[in-house]
């Protein structure tokens, strides 16, 4: 596995984390 592969997989977790908390904060203000 190489870096740029690493990289990808980081980028597209911390998008999925992004949206989770983004939700998360949503739901907390209703």
């Amino acid at each position: 596995m190489n870096l740029n592969s690493k990289l990808a997989v980081l980028d597209q977790i911390y998008r999925v984390y992004d949206e989770f908390v983004a939700n998360l904060q949503i739901a907390c203000k209703k």
